[in-house]
């Protein structure tokens, strides 16, 4: 994690640690909800939480990702 003005040790970054986990934890459920969702033959009748341009999968986990100024302007517009 970067270090921005104001922030002196681990304590001041652990809640934007705990925002990345929870964003994880969230796409990793939403992927088993849509999965249980395909082998139960119900595909059209889900509907993700999240949108999928903000979904973990789709923005953090790609090893080709955004990143630098791209994700800036990502967190920042959106």
């Amino acid at each position: 994690m970067r270090k921005d003005k104001g922030m002196n040790g681990e304590l001041d970054r652990l809640p934007l640690f705990t925002a990345i986990l929870f964003l994880k934890l969230l796409d990793d459920a939403e992927n088993i909800r849509e999965e249980e969702a395909f082998l139960e033959g119900k595909v059209d009748k889900y509907k993700p939480l999240i949108e999928s341009a903000y979904r973990w999968r789709d923005w953090a986990a790609d090893d080709e990702g955004m990143s630098g100024d791209d994700l800036l302007k990502f967190i920042n517009n959106d």
